[in-house]
């Protein structure tokens, strides 16, 4: 369990760091939101769900962080 702690931890540092000037991401990570962020998990079986979850979101214009350890 807490090396998946620990990727997932790896990837909110990272996506936050790639879109860090992103008007979205201030937003998200400002002094009036850091105690209620809003998250969404999703559940993929497997790395071709997940590149296919991957193109949906790209194509809907979601800005994400995609994360294969």
């Amino acid at each position: 369990m807490g090396s998946v702690v620990t990727q997932g931890c790896q990837v909110v540092v990272a996506a936050i760091r790639s879109h860090r000037n992103d008007a979205h991401t201030v937003r998200y990570c400002g002094p009036e939101k850091i105690d209620s962020m809003h998250k969404v998990t999703l559940e993929v079986e497997g790395e071709t769900q997940m590149l296919n979850l991957a193109e949906k979101l790209k194509g809907g214009g979601i800005v994400h962080k995609l994360w294969i350890e």
